[in-house]
Protein backbone atom coordinates (compact mmCIF):
# COMPACT_ATOMS: atom_id res chain seq x y z
CA UNK A 1 0.00 0.00 0.00
CA UNK A 2 1.34 3.55 -0.76
CA UNK A 3 0.70 6.55 0.95
CA UNK A 4 -0.14 10.45 -0.75
CA UNK A 5 -1.11 13.51 0.58
CA UNK A 6 -2.83 15.54 -2.39
CA UNK A 7 -3.00 19.79 -2.09
CA UNK A 8 -5.03 20.93 -5.01
CA UNK A 9 -3.77 19.25 -8.32
CA UNK A 10 -0.10 18.02 -6.95
CA UNK A 11 0.21 14.72 -4.84
CA UNK A 12 2.98 13.66 -2.86
CA UNK A 13 4.24 9.99 -1.81
CA UNK A 14 4.44 10.08 1.98
CA UNK A 15 5.24 7.51 5.22
CA UNK A 16 2.62 5.66 6.53
CA UNK A 17 3.84 7.24 9.71
CA UNK A 18 2.99 10.82 8.39
CA UNK A 19 -0.42 9.88 7.40
CA UNK A 20 -1.04 8.13 11.13
CA UNK A 21 0.41 11.49 12.87
CA UNK A 22 -2.12 13.65 10.99
CA UNK A 23 -5.01 11.43 11.30
CA UNK A 24 -4.24 10.61 14.91
CA UNK A 25 -5.49 14.22 15.65
CA UNK A 26 -9.03 15.88 15.85
CA UNK A 27 -8.86 17.47 12.25
CA UNK A 28 -11.19 15.20 10.30
CA UNK A 29 -8.89 15.07 6.52
CA UNK A 30 -10.39 13.56 4.02
CA UNK A 31 -9.29 10.05 2.69
CA UNK A 32 -9.57 8.29 -0.56
CA UNK A 33 -8.80 5.29 -1.46
CA UNK A 34 -7.78 4.25 -5.26
CA UNK A 35 -6.26 0.82 -6.00
CA UNK A 36 -4.73 -0.08 -2.81
CA UNK A 37 -3.22 3.59 -2.09
CA UNK A 38 -4.34 6.10 0.41
CA UNK A 39 -4.87 9.53 -0.35
CA UNK A 40 -4.84 12.39 2.14
CA UNK A 41 -6.45 15.57 0.90
CA UNK A 42 -4.80 18.61 2.19
CA UNK A 43 -6.45 22.07 1.76
CA UNK A 44 -5.24 25.66 3.33
CA UNK A 45 -6.48 24.94 6.51
CA UNK A 46 -4.83 21.73 7.47
CA UNK A 47 -1.87 22.56 5.01
CA UNK A 48 -0.09 24.15 7.94
CA UNK A 49 0.01 20.85 10.18
CA UNK A 50 3.29 20.30 8.13
CA UNK A 51 5.97 22.57 9.03
CA UNK A 52 9.12 22.87 7.23
CA UNK A 53 12.53 22.12 8.90
CA UNK A 54 15.17 24.24 7.27
CA UNK A 55 17.99 22.09 6.15
CA UNK A 56 21.10 22.56 4.24
CA UNK A 57 20.93 18.63 3.07
CA UNK A 58 20.80 17.71 -0.34
CA UNK A 59 19.22 14.73 0.50
CA UNK A 60 17.55 14.93 3.72
CA UNK A 61 14.12 16.56 4.23
CA UNK A 62 11.80 16.86 7.25
CA UNK A 63 8.59 18.40 8.59
CA UNK A 64 7.20 18.76 12.04
CA UNK A 65 3.37 17.39 12.70
CA UNK A 66 2.89 18.13 16.19
CA UNK A 67 6.00 18.76 17.25
CA UNK A 68 7.51 15.49 15.81
CA UNK A 69 10.04 15.75 13.03
CA UNK A 70 9.33 12.77 9.95
CA UNK A 71 11.56 12.21 7.30
CA UNK A 72 9.71 13.50 3.57
CA UNK A 73 10.58 13.99 0.11
CA UNK A 74 12.12 16.57 -1.69
CA UNK A 75 9.21 17.06 -4.04
CA UNK A 76 6.86 18.27 -0.63
CA UNK A 77 9.61 19.40 0.78
CA UNK A 78 10.10 21.97 -2.13
CA UNK A 79 5.92 22.61 -2.38
CA UNK A 80 6.01 22.94 1.37
CA UNK A 81 8.66 25.84 0.86
CA UNK A 82 7.13 27.24 -1.96
CA UNK A 83 3.59 27.91 -0.03
CA UNK A 84 5.70 29.81 2.68
CA UNK A 85 7.74 31.87 0.32
CA UNK A 86 4.07 32.31 -1.02
CA UNK A 87 2.68 33.73 2.13
CA UNK A 88 5.71 35.50 2.92
CA UNK A 89 6.67 37.72 -0.20
CA UNK A 90 3.71 40.73 0.76
CA UNK A 91 3.29 40.34 4.64
CA UNK A 92 1.32 43.56 4.46
CA UNK A 93 -1.48 41.59 2.83
CA UNK A 94 -1.65 39.19 6.00
CA UNK A 95 -1.27 41.50 8.88
CA UNK A 96 -1.65 44.65 10.42
CA UNK A 97 -5.39 44.87 8.88
CA UNK A 98 -8.63 45.78 11.21
CA UNK A 99 -12.12 44.10 10.78
CA UNK A 100 -13.66 47.15 8.38
CA UNK A 101 -12.92 45.13 5.00
CA UNK A 102 -13.67 41.06 6.72
CA UNK A 103 -14.33 40.15 3.02
CA UNK A 104 -11.41 41.35 1.60
CA UNK A 105 -8.82 40.01 4.53
CA UNK A 106 -10.92 36.28 4.11
CA UNK A 107 -11.30 35.96 0.65
CA UNK A 108 -10.26 32.78 -0.53
CA UNK A 109 -10.08 31.06 2.62
CA UNK A 110 -11.88 28.00 3.36
CA UNK A 111 -12.68 26.23 6.27
CA UNK A 112 -14.65 23.10 7.21
CA UNK A 113 -17.99 23.91 8.33
CA UNK A 114 -17.55 23.34 11.73
CA UNK A 115 -15.49 25.63 12.20
CA UNK A 116 -16.99 29.11 13.01
CA UNK A 117 -14.87 32.43 13.22
CA UNK A 118 -15.92 35.30 15.30
CA UNK A 119 -13.00 37.40 15.32
CA UNK A 120 -9.90 36.40 13.49
CA UNK A 121 -7.74 39.17 14.77
CA UNK A 122 -5.75 39.58 17.66
CA UNK A 123 -4.87 42.93 19.45
CA UNK A 124 -3.32 45.75 16.96
CA UNK A 125 -5.03 44.27 14.13
CA UNK A 126 -2.48 41.68 13.70
CA UNK A 127 -5.02 38.68 11.80
CA UNK A 128 -4.28 35.27 13.38
CA UNK A 129 -2.84 32.64 10.76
Amino acid sequence: MKYFIKFNNSSFEVSNSIINALTSNDVNFKKEVHNKNIELIMNDFNIPFLQIVETTSVTHYYVVILNRKYRTSKQLYTFLNSLKTRVNKNPKQLGQFFTEQPDYILQGLTMPDCVKITEPFAGNGDLIA
